[in-house]
Protein backbone atom coordinates (compact mmCIF):
# COMPACT_ATOMS: atom_id res chain seq x y z
CA UNK A 1 0.00 0.00 0.00
CA UNK A 2 1.31 3.40 -0.75
CA UNK A 3 1.95 5.45 2.04
CA UNK A 4 0.26 8.97 0.45
CA UNK A 5 -1.86 9.48 -2.88
CA UNK A 6 -3.55 12.52 -4.75
CA UNK A 7 -7.01 12.91 -3.80
CA UNK A 8 -9.69 12.15 -6.12
CA UNK A 9 -7.11 9.64 -8.48
CA UNK A 10 -8.53 5.67 -8.53
CA UNK A 11 -6.38 3.68 -6.86
CA UNK A 12 -5.69 0.17 -8.01
CA UNK A 13 -4.94 -1.99 -5.22
CA UNK A 14 -3.18 -5.49 -5.54
CA UNK A 15 -2.99 -7.83 -2.20
CA UNK A 16 -1.12 -11.61 -1.93
CA UNK A 17 -3.57 -14.05 0.42
CA UNK A 18 -2.80 -17.04 1.08
CA UNK A 19 -4.09 -20.14 3.74
CA UNK A 20 -2.90 -23.36 4.40
CA UNK A 21 -5.71 -25.36 3.93
CA UNK A 22 -5.03 -23.33 -0.02
CA UNK A 23 -8.54 -22.30 0.07
CA UNK A 24 -10.35 -18.78 0.94
CA UNK A 25 -13.77 -18.79 1.15
CA UNK A 26 -15.60 -16.60 -1.45
CA UNK A 27 -13.59 -13.28 -2.01
CA UNK A 28 -12.05 -11.08 0.46
CA UNK A 29 -13.23 -7.48 1.32
CA UNK A 30 -11.48 -4.14 0.70
CA UNK A 31 -13.13 -1.95 3.48
CA UNK A 32 -12.25 2.15 2.91
CA UNK A 33 -13.27 4.79 5.43
CA UNK A 34 -12.97 8.27 5.44
CA UNK A 35 -14.18 9.14 9.11
CA UNK A 36 -11.18 7.17 10.93
CA UNK A 37 -13.69 3.86 10.96
CA UNK A 38 -17.15 5.19 11.31
CA UNK A 39 -18.15 4.31 8.08
CA UNK A 40 -17.00 1.77 5.94
CA UNK A 41 -17.70 0.96 2.47
CA UNK A 42 -16.66 -2.08 1.07
CA UNK A 43 -15.63 -3.50 -2.29
CA UNK A 44 -15.31 -7.17 -3.01
CA UNK A 45 -11.29 -8.15 -4.58
CA UNK A 46 -11.56 -10.85 -7.70
CA UNK A 47 -8.72 -12.92 -8.23
CA UNK A 48 -6.16 -11.52 -10.80
CA UNK A 49 -3.24 -14.28 -10.74
CA UNK A 50 -2.63 -17.29 -8.78
CA UNK A 51 -2.90 -15.99 -4.53
CA UNK A 52 -3.33 -12.29 -6.18
CA UNK A 53 -6.47 -10.65 -5.24
CA UNK A 54 -7.52 -6.88 -6.87
CA UNK A 55 -9.81 -4.11 -6.00
CA UNK A 56 -10.12 -0.96 -7.64
CA UNK A 57 -10.98 1.76 -5.42
CA UNK A 58 -13.33 4.62 -7.09
CA UNK A 59 -11.77 8.19 -7.46
CA UNK A 60 -14.59 9.78 -5.39
CA UNK A 61 -13.66 7.22 -2.57
CA UNK A 62 -10.08 9.14 -2.55
CA UNK A 63 -10.77 12.17 -0.40
CA UNK A 64 -8.86 14.81 1.10
CA UNK A 65 -7.23 13.80 5.11
CA UNK A 66 -6.61 10.02 5.75
CA UNK A 67 -7.95 7.18 4.26
CA UNK A 68 -8.51 4.06 6.48
CA UNK A 69 -8.66 0.47 4.97
CA UNK A 70 -8.47 -3.32 5.68
CA UNK A 71 -8.42 -6.01 4.00
CA UNK A 72 -10.81 -9.05 5.42
CA UNK A 73 -10.36 -12.51 4.33
CA UNK A 74 -12.19 -15.65 5.64
CA UNK A 75 -10.70 -19.57 4.84
CA UNK A 76 -12.88 -22.83 4.68
CA UNK A 77 -12.89 -23.20 8.51
CA UNK A 78 -14.33 -19.49 9.29
CA UNK A 79 -11.02 -18.38 10.20
CA UNK A 80 -10.30 -14.27 9.62
CA UNK A 81 -7.48 -12.73 8.93
CA UNK A 82 -7.69 -8.96 8.85
CA UNK A 83 -4.70 -6.19 7.30
CA UNK A 84 -5.19 -2.57 8.12
CA UNK A 85 -3.46 0.43 7.72
CA UNK A 86 -3.93 4.27 6.41
CA UNK A 87 -2.87 6.11 3.98
CA UNK A 88 -2.71 9.90 3.31
CA UNK A 89 -4.78 11.69 1.01
CA UNK A 90 -3.07 14.49 -0.08
CA UNK A 91 -4.25 17.58 -2.18
CA UNK A 92 -1.51 19.01 -4.30
CA UNK A 93 -3.65 20.27 -7.51
CA UNK A 94 -5.38 23.56 -7.52
CA UNK A 95 -9.15 24.46 -8.83
CA UNK A 96 -9.79 24.55 -12.53
CA UNK A 97 -11.45 27.67 -13.23
CA UNK A 98 -13.19 27.45 -15.92
CA UNK A 99 -14.17 31.74 -16.82
CA UNK A 100 -14.56 33.12 -20.17
CA UNK A 101 -12.69 36.50 -19.70
CA UNK A 102 -14.75 39.79 -20.24
CA UNK A 103 -13.58 42.52 -22.47
CA UNK A 104 -16.68 44.57 -22.78
CA UNK A 105 -19.22 45.97 -20.16
CA UNK A 106 -22.35 48.61 -20.91
CA UNK A 107 -21.85 51.31 -18.78
CA UNK A 108 -23.94 51.58 -15.49
CA UNK A 109 -25.57 48.54 -16.20
CA UNK A 110 -24.48 45.19 -13.47
CA UNK A 111 -21.92 43.36 -14.71
CA UNK A 112 -22.62 39.25 -14.03
CA UNK A 113 -19.64 37.38 -13.65
CA UNK A 114 -19.73 33.57 -13.84
CA UNK A 115 -17.17 30.68 -13.12
CA UNK A 116 -17.32 27.28 -13.32
CA UNK A 117 -14.56 25.89 -10.58
CA UNK A 118 -13.62 21.83 -10.05
CA UNK A 119 -11.43 20.76 -7.87
CA UNK A 120 -9.91 17.09 -7.52
CA UNK A 121 -11.14 17.34 -3.64
CA UNK A 122 -13.32 19.92 -2.49
CA UNK A 123 -13.39 23.81 -3.43
CA UNK A 124 -13.18 26.20 -0.07
CA UNK A 125 -14.44 29.35 -1.68
CA UNK A 126 -14.20 31.47 -5.10
CA UNK A 127 -13.72 35.28 -5.02
CA UNK A 128 -13.97 37.99 -7.17
CA UNK A 129 -11.30 40.72 -7.13
CA UNK A 130 -11.43 43.96 -9.19
CA UNK A 131 -10.41 47.43 -9.25
CA UNK A 132 -11.51 50.96 -11.37
CA UNK A 133 -8.70 52.08 -12.79
CA UNK A 134 -6.39 54.32 -10.23
CA UNK A 135 -8.56 52.59 -7.50
CA UNK A 136 -8.58 50.01 -4.79
CA UNK A 137 -9.12 46.52 -5.51
CA UNK A 138 -12.40 45.17 -3.79
CA UNK A 139 -13.10 41.86 -3.32
CA UNK A 140 -16.53 39.93 -3.18
CA UNK A 141 -17.27 36.49 -2.29
CA UNK A 142 -18.38 34.65 -4.85
CA UNK A 143 -21.93 32.31 -4.74
CA UNK A 144 -22.43 29.06 -5.50
CA UNK A 145 -25.68 28.59 -8.42
CA UNK A 146 -25.83 25.02 -9.69
CA UNK A 147 -22.77 24.27 -11.44
CA UNK A 148 -21.39 27.75 -10.99
CA UNK A 149 -20.10 30.65 -8.84
CA UNK A 150 -21.28 34.01 -9.76
CA UNK A 151 -21.67 37.37 -8.56
CA UNK A 152 -22.45 40.65 -9.65
CA UNK A 153 -20.58 44.61 -10.04
CA UNK A 154 -22.52 46.91 -9.17
CA UNK A 155 -23.76 49.52 -11.98
CA UNK A 156 -22.75 52.53 -10.43
CA UNK A 157 -18.58 51.01 -10.05
CA UNK A 158 -19.24 50.59 -14.30
CA UNK A 159 -18.04 53.81 -15.65
CA UNK A 160 -16.14 55.12 -18.56
CA UNK A 161 -12.57 54.63 -17.13
CA UNK A 162 -13.23 50.77 -17.66
CA UNK A 163 -12.46 47.88 -15.07
CA UNK A 164 -9.92 45.59 -14.04
CA UNK A 165 -10.56 42.20 -12.71
CA UNK A 166 -9.69 38.63 -11.83
CA UNK A 167 -10.98 35.62 -9.96
CA UNK A 168 -9.18 33.46 -7.03
CA UNK A 169 -10.64 29.88 -6.54
CA UNK A 170 -9.22 27.98 -3.14
CA UNK A 171 -9.79 24.44 -2.26
CA UNK A 172 -10.14 22.88 1.25
CA UNK A 173 -5.91 21.84 0.95
CA UNK A 174 -5.24 26.00 0.68
CA UNK A 175 -4.53 25.35 -3.47
CA UNK A 176 -5.57 28.66 -5.24
CA UNK A 177 -5.64 28.95 -9.24
CA UNK A 178 -6.21 32.41 -10.62
CA UNK A 179 -7.90 33.28 -13.82
CA UNK A 180 -6.61 35.30 -15.75
CA UNK A 181 -3.00 34.42 -14.52
CA UNK A 182 0.69 34.37 -15.78
CA UNK A 183 2.99 31.52 -13.94
CA UNK A 184 0.43 31.40 -11.15
CA UNK A 185 -0.20 34.46 -10.68
CA UNK A 186 -3.01 36.65 -10.81
CA UNK A 187 -2.89 38.89 -13.69
CA UNK A 188 -5.69 41.79 -14.20
CA UNK A 189 -8.23 41.45 -17.05
CA UNK A 190 -9.19 45.09 -18.87
CA UNK A 191 -13.11 45.02 -19.02
CA UNK A 192 -13.68 48.42 -21.75
CA UNK A 193 -16.83 49.90 -20.77
CA UNK A 194 -19.05 51.20 -23.35
CA UNK A 195 -21.92 53.61 -23.85
CA UNK A 196 -24.11 51.79 -26.71
CA UNK A 197 -28.00 52.67 -24.91
CA UNK A 198 -29.39 55.86 -25.79
CA UNK A 199 -31.54 57.43 -22.94
CA UNK A 200 -35.09 56.11 -22.12
CA UNK A 201 -38.06 58.76 -22.24
CA UNK A 202 -41.14 57.49 -20.37
CA UNK A 203 -44.05 60.48 -21.36
CA UNK A 204 -47.58 60.67 -21.15
CA UNK A 205 -48.52 62.97 -24.13
CA UNK A 206 -50.84 65.45 -23.78
CA UNK A 207 -54.59 65.23 -26.26
CA UNK A 208 -55.97 68.20 -25.32
CA UNK A 209 -55.39 71.74 -24.03
CA UNK A 210 -57.03 75.03 -24.01
CA UNK A 211 -55.72 78.17 -25.99
CA UNK A 212 -53.82 81.28 -24.22
CA UNK A 213 -53.36 78.77 -21.49
CA UNK A 214 -49.35 77.90 -20.52
CA UNK A 215 -48.96 74.13 -21.60
CA UNK A 216 -46.73 72.65 -19.50
CA UNK A 217 -45.31 68.98 -20.58
CA UNK A 218 -43.02 66.65 -18.44
CA UNK A 219 -41.20 62.84 -18.89
CA UNK A 220 -39.05 60.90 -16.75
CA UNK A 221 -36.04 60.38 -18.87
CA UNK A 222 -32.98 57.78 -17.31
CA UNK A 223 -29.84 57.06 -19.27
CA UNK A 224 -26.97 54.34 -17.75
CA UNK A 225 -24.57 57.13 -17.30
CA UNK A 226 -26.57 58.90 -15.19
CA UNK A 227 -26.13 62.28 -17.32
CA UNK A 228 -29.50 63.62 -19.88
CA UNK A 229 -30.08 66.44 -21.52
CA UNK A 230 -33.68 67.21 -22.87
CA UNK A 231 -34.74 69.34 -25.25
CA UNK A 232 -38.87 70.02 -26.04
CA UNK A 233 -39.11 70.84 -29.84
CA UNK A 234 -42.53 72.50 -30.90
CA UNK A 235 -44.72 74.51 -33.31
CA UNK A 236 -48.12 75.54 -33.55
CA UNK A 237 -50.09 75.91 -36.47
CA UNK A 238 -48.41 80.01 -37.25
CA UNK A 239 -45.50 78.06 -37.07
CA UNK A 240 -43.13 77.06 -40.53
CA UNK A 241 -40.37 75.80 -38.17
CA UNK A 242 -40.00 74.02 -34.95
CA UNK A 243 -39.16 76.11 -31.69
CA UNK A 244 -37.28 74.84 -28.40
CA UNK A 245 -37.16 74.55 -24.80
CA UNK A 246 -34.77 73.06 -23.00
CA UNK A 247 -36.19 71.22 -20.25
CA UNK A 248 -35.52 71.38 -16.73
CA UNK A 249 -34.54 68.75 -14.08
CA UNK A 250 -37.05 68.49 -10.89
CA UNK A 251 -37.63 66.07 -8.44
CA UNK A 252 -36.20 63.66 -10.97
CA UNK A 253 -38.74 65.14 -13.52
CA UNK A 254 -38.04 67.07 -16.77
CA UNK A 255 -40.57 69.85 -17.66
CA UNK A 256 -40.66 72.47 -20.23
CA UNK A 257 -43.84 75.00 -20.60
CA UNK A 258 -44.81 76.21 -23.63
CA UNK A 259 -46.16 80.01 -23.34
CA UNK A 260 -49.77 80.66 -23.55
CA UNK A 261 -49.27 83.03 -26.65
CA UNK A 262 -48.18 80.38 -28.28
CA UNK A 263 -50.70 77.90 -27.23
CA UNK A 264 -53.60 79.20 -30.03
CA UNK A 265 -56.23 76.92 -31.18
CA UNK A 266 -55.89 74.59 -33.36
CA UNK A 267 -53.34 71.72 -33.08
CA UNK A 268 -50.00 71.76 -31.51
CA UNK A 269 -47.11 69.34 -32.60
CA UNK A 270 -44.07 68.60 -30.31
CA UNK A 271 -41.98 65.88 -29.61
CA UNK A 272 -39.24 65.50 -27.13
CA UNK A 273 -35.29 65.06 -27.71
CA UNK A 274 -33.00 63.68 -25.36
CA UNK A 275 -29.16 62.90 -25.22
CA UNK A 276 -27.06 61.20 -22.84
CA UNK A 277 -22.97 61.95 -21.86
CA UNK A 278 -20.76 61.77 -25.10
CA UNK A 279 -18.26 59.27 -24.68
CA UNK A 280 -14.36 59.31 -25.21
CA UNK A 281 -14.55 60.16 -29.14
CA UNK A 282 -17.05 63.18 -28.07
CA UNK A 283 -20.31 60.95 -29.47
CA UNK A 284 -23.82 60.89 -27.69
CA UNK A 285 -26.36 58.74 -27.67
CA UNK A 286 -29.81 60.20 -28.79
CA UNK A 287 -33.78 59.18 -28.45
CA UNK A 288 -36.62 60.80 -29.23
CA UNK A 289 -40.47 60.40 -28.42
CA UNK A 290 -42.39 59.92 -30.21
CA UNK A 291 -39.32 57.66 -32.39
CA UNK A 292 -41.01 59.34 -35.53
CA UNK A 293 -43.04 62.16 -36.15
CA UNK A 294 -44.58 64.28 -33.34
CA UNK A 295 -47.74 63.90 -30.86
CA UNK A 296 -50.24 66.48 -31.33
CA UNK A 297 -52.54 68.75 -28.71
CA UNK A 298 -55.67 69.75 -29.87
CA UNK A 299 -55.91 73.23 -28.87
CA UNK A 300 -59.69 74.46 -27.87
CA UNK A 301 -61.00 78.17 -26.90
CA UNK A 302 -61.26 78.42 -23.20
CA UNK A 303 -64.97 78.21 -23.64
CA UNK A 304 -65.35 77.83 -27.42
CA UNK A 305 -67.30 80.59 -27.36
CA UNK A 306 -67.13 80.79 -31.08
CA UNK A 307 -68.36 77.41 -31.56
CA UNK A 308 -71.51 77.02 -32.78
CA UNK A 309 -71.83 73.47 -33.96
CA UNK A 310 -70.31 70.63 -34.36
CA UNK A 311 -70.28 67.92 -37.67
CA UNK A 312 -69.38 64.02 -37.45
CA UNK A 313 -67.54 63.19 -40.50
CA UNK A 314 -68.50 60.86 -42.05
CA UNK A 315 -72.11 62.20 -42.00
CA UNK A 316 -75.42 59.69 -42.40
CA UNK A 317 -79.01 59.60 -41.23
CA UNK A 318 -81.25 57.52 -39.98
CA UNK A 319 -83.23 56.50 -43.33
CA UNK A 320 -79.56 55.62 -44.53
CA UNK A 321 -77.26 55.13 -42.00
CA UNK A 322 -73.64 53.73 -42.69
CA UNK A 323 -72.90 50.21 -42.65
CA UNK A 324 -70.16 48.59 -40.87
CA UNK A 325 -69.45 45.08 -40.76
CA UNK A 326 -68.80 43.01 -37.45
CA UNK A 327 -65.30 42.25 -36.91
CA UNK A 328 -64.07 45.52 -38.81
CA UNK A 329 -63.52 48.90 -37.07
CA UNK A 330 -64.24 52.21 -38.28
CA UNK A 331 -62.53 56.07 -37.68
CA UNK A 332 -65.19 58.97 -37.05
CA UNK A 333 -63.71 62.53 -36.73
CA UNK A 334 -65.12 65.53 -36.32
CA UNK A 335 -64.97 69.58 -37.07
CA UNK A 336 -66.58 72.50 -35.45
CA UNK A 337 -67.81 75.30 -37.19
CA UNK A 338 -67.77 79.07 -35.81
CA UNK A 339 -71.25 81.65 -35.95
CA UNK A 340 -69.75 82.57 -38.81
CA UNK A 341 -69.47 79.11 -40.37
CA UNK A 342 -65.99 79.20 -40.61
CA UNK A 343 -63.99 75.51 -39.47
CA UNK A 344 -62.30 75.48 -36.10
CA UNK A 345 -61.20 72.84 -33.74
CA UNK A 346 -63.62 70.82 -31.20
CA UNK A 347 -62.90 69.07 -28.25
CA UNK A 348 -65.54 66.08 -27.91
CA UNK A 349 -66.90 63.15 -25.84
CA UNK A 350 -67.65 60.30 -28.05
CA UNK A 351 -70.90 58.45 -27.44
CA UNK A 352 -72.01 54.95 -29.04
CA UNK A 353 -75.64 53.05 -28.37
CA UNK A 354 -75.60 50.88 -25.76
CA UNK A 355 -75.31 46.61 -27.33
CA UNK A 356 -74.60 47.30 -31.11
CA UNK A 357 -69.89 48.15 -30.34
CA UNK A 358 -67.77 50.25 -28.32
CA UNK A 359 -66.26 53.54 -28.92
CA UNK A 360 -62.98 54.89 -27.51
CA UNK A 361 -62.65 58.70 -27.28
CA UNK A 362 -60.20 59.12 -30.00
CA UNK A 363 -63.59 58.21 -32.14
CA UNK A 364 -62.85 54.93 -32.73
CA UNK A 365 -65.46 52.60 -33.40
CA UNK A 366 -65.33 48.49 -32.90
CA UNK A 367 -68.82 46.72 -33.53
CA UNK A 368 -69.45 43.79 -30.92
CA UNK A 369 -69.31 40.37 -32.69
CA UNK A 370 -72.93 39.31 -32.18
CA UNK A 371 -75.63 41.63 -33.83
CA UNK A 372 -78.38 42.32 -31.49
CA UNK A 373 -81.54 43.23 -33.26
CA UNK A 374 -81.52 45.05 -36.54
CA UNK A 375 -78.12 46.21 -35.11
CA UNK A 376 -79.07 49.85 -35.98
CA UNK A 377 -77.78 52.45 -34.07
CA UNK A 378 -76.27 56.00 -33.57
CA UNK A 379 -72.86 57.35 -32.61
CA UNK A 380 -72.97 61.25 -30.50
CA UNK A 381 -70.26 63.59 -30.61
CA UNK A 382 -71.00 65.93 -27.36
CA UNK A 383 -68.90 69.22 -27.34
CA UNK A 384 -66.55 70.12 -24.35
CA UNK A 385 -67.11 73.72 -22.37
CA UNK A 386 -69.07 74.94 -25.29
CA UNK A 387 -72.72 75.33 -25.16
CA UNK A 388 -75.48 76.87 -28.00
CA UNK A 389 -77.96 78.75 -26.39
CA UNK A 390 -77.58 77.44 -23.03
CA UNK A 391 -77.76 73.92 -24.60
CA UNK A 392 -74.75 71.34 -25.63
CA UNK A 393 -73.17 71.35 -28.68
CA UNK A 394 -73.82 67.84 -30.10
CA UNK A 395 -73.67 65.77 -33.38
CA UNK A 396 -74.61 62.36 -34.67
CA UNK A 397 -74.35 60.13 -37.22
CA UNK A 398 -76.26 56.42 -37.55
CA UNK A 399 -75.12 53.55 -38.29
CA UNK A 400 -75.90 49.94 -38.78
CA UNK A 401 -73.44 46.91 -37.44
CA UNK A 402 -74.27 44.39 -40.61
CA UNK A 403 -72.23 40.63 -40.69
CA UNK A 404 -69.35 39.48 -42.11
CA UNK A 405 -68.86 37.84 -44.94
CA UNK A 406 -70.60 34.54 -45.18
CA UNK A 407 -68.27 31.60 -43.98
CA UNK A 408 -71.07 28.69 -42.52
CA UNK A 409 -73.73 27.42 -44.04
CA UNK A 410 -75.38 24.58 -41.90
CA UNK A 411 -78.58 22.26 -43.16
CA UNK A 412 -81.24 21.21 -41.28
CA UNK A 413 -82.02 18.33 -40.92
CA UNK A 414 -78.58 17.26 -41.54
CA UNK A 415 -79.36 14.02 -42.39
CA UNK A 416 -82.40 11.84 -42.66
CA UNK A 417 -83.76 8.30 -44.00
CA UNK A 418 -86.46 8.96 -46.21
CA UNK A 419 -89.32 6.36 -47.98
CA UNK A 420 -88.85 6.01 -51.55
CA UNK A 421 -91.31 8.41 -53.63
CA UNK A 422 -91.40 11.05 -50.74
CA UNK A 423 -90.18 14.70 -50.57
CA UNK A 424 -89.07 16.23 -48.24
CA UNK A 425 -87.91 19.95 -47.34
CA UNK A 426 -84.77 21.17 -46.45
CA UNK A 427 -83.42 24.61 -45.17
CA UNK A 428 -80.28 25.95 -45.33
CA UNK A 429 -79.00 28.84 -42.29
CA UNK A 430 -75.88 31.08 -43.83
CA UNK A 431 -74.36 32.84 -40.89
CA UNK A 432 -70.47 34.31 -40.64
CA UNK A 433 -68.04 33.45 -38.46
CA UNK A 434 -69.26 35.46 -35.29
CA UNK A 435 -72.58 33.01 -36.04
CA UNK A 436 -74.72 35.97 -37.33
CA UNK A 437 -77.57 35.19 -39.55
CA UNK A 438 -77.29 36.31 -43.06
CA UNK A 439 -79.63 36.49 -45.86
CA UNK A 440 -77.74 35.32 -48.67
CA UNK A 441 -78.35 33.63 -52.03
CA UNK A 442 -78.15 30.23 -51.98
CA UNK A 443 -77.77 27.57 -55.14
CA UNK A 444 -79.29 24.23 -54.55
CA UNK A 445 -77.66 21.10 -55.74
CA UNK A 446 -78.36 17.30 -55.17
CA UNK A 447 -75.16 15.50 -55.21
CA UNK A 448 -75.99 11.67 -55.69
CA UNK A 449 -74.09 8.52 -57.82
CA UNK A 450 -77.04 6.47 -57.32
CA UNK A 451 -79.35 9.41 -58.97
CA UNK A 452 -81.89 8.74 -55.47
CA UNK A 453 -83.61 12.03 -56.45
CA UNK A 454 -83.82 15.40 -57.75
CA UNK A 455 -84.31 19.18 -56.88
CA UNK A 456 -88.07 19.79 -56.73
CA UNK A 457 -88.28 23.35 -56.15
CA UNK A 458 -86.05 25.98 -53.88
CA UNK A 459 -87.59 28.90 -52.32
CA UNK A 460 -84.93 31.26 -50.57
CA UNK A 461 -83.33 29.17 -48.04
CA UNK A 462 -85.42 26.38 -48.50
CA UNK A 463 -85.60 23.46 -51.37
CA UNK A 464 -87.99 20.40 -52.03
CA UNK A 465 -85.93 16.85 -52.74
CA UNK A 466 -88.12 14.46 -54.74
CA UNK A 467 -87.01 11.03 -53.92
CA UNK A 468 -86.93 8.31 -56.55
Amino acid sequence: MPDQIESGIELKINAKITDDSGSISNFPLMRISNDDGRIWKDITMSPSQTDIYQAIVPSNFITYGDLNWRIVAQDLSGNKAIKSGIIKVVDTTPPIIDHEVITKAELGTPLKITADVKDNSSVKEVILYYAIPDGITKSVIMSKSGNAYVTYIDGVEITIKGLNYYIGATDIAENIAFVPSINNSPKFAFVTVEDATPPFISHNPIKVTLAHTQLKIDAIINDNSGYVEATLFYKNNLDQNYRTIKMSKISGIFTADIPPLEVIAGTLNYHIVAKDAPDTSGKSRMSQSPPENDYIVQVVSALQENLAKIEIMPTSSMGNPLKIKVGESFKFSVIGRSKLNEIMPADVVWLVTDGIGHINQDGLFIPYGRIIGDGKGKITAVAINAKSDDKPIISESYIQVIPNDPAIITLNPSSVVISAGNQHIFFANVTDIYSNKIDAEIKWRLDSKDNIGMIYSTKGTQSIVQFN
